[in-house]
């Protein structure tokens, strides 16, 4: 999240729009993007959560991209939901040295993912 003080920054707050994606996919040995499943989103919206002109017109674009389009009105929310989840399953994953399915395979690997997320 450090990314948005930095742009913000350099080109100011109202020079922003946040935004993601969410797309569980993988690339194979020779450098191919395979799509594991049919999740493919673009979530994007102003900082302020405000429907503006620009975003409207932003999402006007995206609705005919052919992926599912969300224009939010949480997106800072948006973007810290996102961050949790990729640090909580890489630290799964980093720690249990495998996949998630790996470790939900293993021995006590279950267990231990949701002692990950669950732990204060």
């Amino acid at each position: 999240m450090k990314h948005m003080e930095t742009l913000s920054l350099r080109f100011g707050e109202h020079a922003l729009i946040g935004g993601l994606c969410k797309i569980n996919a993988t690339l194979d040995a020779d450098g191919h993007i395979h799509q594991m499943t049919p999740l493919h989103q673009i979530i994007y919206g102003e900082l302020s959560g405000e429907k503006t002109e620009r975003i409207l017109k932003v999402d006007q674009a995206f609705q005919s991209a052919g992926v599912e389009a969300i224009l939010s009105e949480t997106i800072i929310t948006d973007l810290w939901e996102k961050w949790l989840l990729l640090s909580s399953l890489g630290a799964i994953t980093c720690t249990m040295r495998g996949n998630i399915g790996q470790v939900a395979s293993a021995p006590g690997g279950t267990e231990f993912a949701q002692a990950i997320v669950t732990r204060h």
